[in-house]
């Protein structure tokens, strides 16, 4: 590769680290510290190919690396001669490693540069809330002691799984419905100096000593899944000692998978998971050979590693304050809604205070209208009369058309909103409306009826709209469907993992994953990247069929049309007597 095209791709680079680290700069003579543009886990290169490539060149070398969002990576070599050699053997190619794999990679771009990024001091800002970290927590030498009383037991009573090596002292964990029940080999010694410190260094959450212990043995490319430590099963506490090896932990939010922290577990260290870190994280480690450093972005092999899992054992139903997290309904607080009593309970809770939070946000990003709405709006004759029910901030309202539009919403906040924008709007209840009989032309209700908990409610809403409606009147209706396979939501979502099957369907359950897996369901409405300002709407996702049985079945409607538009029933009707 020439040299010209070879400079422009190092200048480009260095400009986007310059973003990040103003003191890197460019060297003009050798140096043991490489800049390597397209060697990143967003090019699709793994750790393990990174690993293939730069043993062969050097035995002590360094590696800083990035898991999203840049194409370069850092390589402190041991001696700069070992950089030279790396940088001429490798400038604008593809390395073979690459090559053998039969996938499209980019060639690497190589520079000097004067130094490698300093360690970031963000360590608070990595962990959910609840997580306390305690480095050095014991000494090597009680270390040591704990790990031939594991290696000896485990020759016993070991239990070897998927990805692990698992033994229990105190209560066997059940693997099968995440309780731990069943007594087993008493806690020994070793284990009890441990539970002994943490009450004499006050870290036992109201003198909650633990009476369970699982100890995981992993060889170093063993991982465990993510899951979340069944809020009944266990105490407010799960404390866990790390031997042997460093690792890095994450911890996924169960509203939104997306927000993830890397949580750095250093040899000898504890965890505490209480608050948000032990009832709405899910926590897991990969399987994989090396980690990223989530304070260096330096990467580390792992070793053999053995963690010990401290937990009070529950005999009473949780009572934690995540009860949309939780494995019970709370007495019926957290079931799917029978009676309309409970469903407007709900509602209030999970629909009307949501939004009257969210309007402004909700404002900000709700602008494009569907296609099939405004060609219903366009078939609609000049000066007629049009009710907007949950016309929300008001985006129909606005629409430049030769209609009397008229909005209603429950919210306050988005009447508001709407009234600002100049439209004529009044806040009222789709359940109980306060426009004459007859008085409307034409009528659409666009994501509101999804929000209604019960059929009986939804049944309402659709007699409601009878009674406005005159008769030759039509009206278009719009609500999340079920399956939203190949939907605009579903490419959002693209990034979440698939949901696990449901235990309970009578529970309502938030919303993760790229599919809904019941009809009923909390979804998230996130204000801020970070995950810190969070919402759950209450939503009825509707199957094919469903809506049009409903509007069939009150007098005088007949549905025309219905369509399935990313991912929402699209619904057309009219009112015939």
């Amino acid at each position: 590769m020439n040299e010209k095209k070879i400079k422009k791709q190092i200048t480009k680079t260095i400009s986007q680290v310059k973003r990040h680290y103003p003191q890197i700069e460019l060297s003009d003579i050798p140096t043991r510290f490489l800049l390597i543009s397209n060697s990143s886990l967003s090019c699709g290169v793994t750790l393990d190919d990174l690993e293939n490539i730069f043993n062969q060149f050097d035995s002590d070398y360094s590696l800083y690396i990035y898991p999203v969002g840049r194409s370069y990576s850092f390589l402190a070599c041991s001696c700069t001669n070992n950089a030279i050699t790396i940088l001429k053997t490798l400038q604008g190619k593809v390395p073979d490693e690459l090559l053998k794999l039969g996938k499209p990679f980019n060639p690497f771009f190589i520079t000097y540069v004067n130094c490698v990024p300093d360690e970031e001091k963000k360590e608070n800002m990595l962990f959910p809330k609840g997580l306390k970290m305690i480095d050095d927590y014991i000494n090597n030498e009680i270390a040591s002691n704990i790990i031939k009383k594991i290696e000896n037991d485990v020759i016993k009573n070991g239990e070897i799984l998927k990805n692990r090596t698992v033994l229990h002292y105190g209560y066997k964990f059940n693997y099968d419905n995440n309780f731990a029940l069943q007594q087993t080999t008493p806690i020994p010694n070793e284990f009890y100096d441990i539970i002994k410190r943490l009450e004499v260094d006050n870290l036992l959450e109201n003198s909650e000593i633990p009476d369970q212990i699982t100890v995981n043995i992993y060889e170093e490319s063993q991982g465990i899944p993510f899951h979340i430590d069944t809020h009944s099963a266990f105490g407010k506490q799960i404390i866990s000692l790390s031997l042997l090896s460093d690792v890095v932990m994450q911890f996924k939010d169960c509203a939104n998978p997306a927000v993830i922290r890397n949580v750095l577990l250093k040899e000898n260290s504890l965890i505490i998971m209480e608050d948000e870190s032990r009832y709405k994280f899910k926590h897991g480690i990969l399987n994989r050979k090396f980690d990223i450093n989530p304070l260096t972005n330096r990467v580390m092999k792992r070793n053999k590693r053995i963690s010990i899992t401290f937990r009070k054992v529950q005999n009473t139903r949780c009572q934690c304050k995540f009860i949309e997290y939780c494995d019970w309904d709370r007495n019926g607080e957290m079931a799917i809604p029978k009676e309309n009593k409970n469903g407007k309970i709900l509602e209030s809770s999970y629909v009307q205070e949501v939004y009257e939070n969210i309007a402004e946000h909700f404002d900000e990003t709700r602008h494009s209208q569907w296609k099939a709405v405004s060609k219903f709006l366009d078939s609609i004759p000049p000066y007629s009369v049009l009710f907007d029910l949950g016309c929300g901030n008001g985006k129909y309202l606005i629409r430049k058309d030769k209609l009397i539009k008229i909005g209603s919403d429950l919210c306050f906040n988005l009447c508001q909103i709407a009234y600002n924008k100049g439209c004529n709007v009044l806040q009222a209840d789709i359940l109980n409306l306060p426009f004459k009989p007859e008085s409307a032309d034409a009528v659409i209700s666009i994501a509101v009826i999804h929000h209604l908990s019960t059929k009986s409610r939804r049944l309402e809403a659709l007699k409601q709209i009878r009674k406005i409606l005159k008769v030759g009147g039509r009206g278009c209706i719009t609500v999340w469907a079920m399956n939203q396979k190949e939907s605009q939501y579903e490419i959002m979502r693209s990034n979440k993992e698939d949901e696990e099957p449901l235990v309970d369907n009578n529970m309502l359950r938030v919303h993760s994953g790229k599919q809904f897996i019941q009809q009923d369901m909390l979804v998230p409405w996130q204000k801020d990247k970070e995950g810190e300002k969070q919402f759950l709407r209450y939503y009825h996702m509707f199957v094919d069929g469903e809506l049009e049985e409903i509007i069939n079945s009150v007098d005088g409607l007949k549905v025309h049309e219905c369509i399935l538009e990313q991912g929402n029933w699209i619904i057309t009707f009219e009112k015939i007597f």
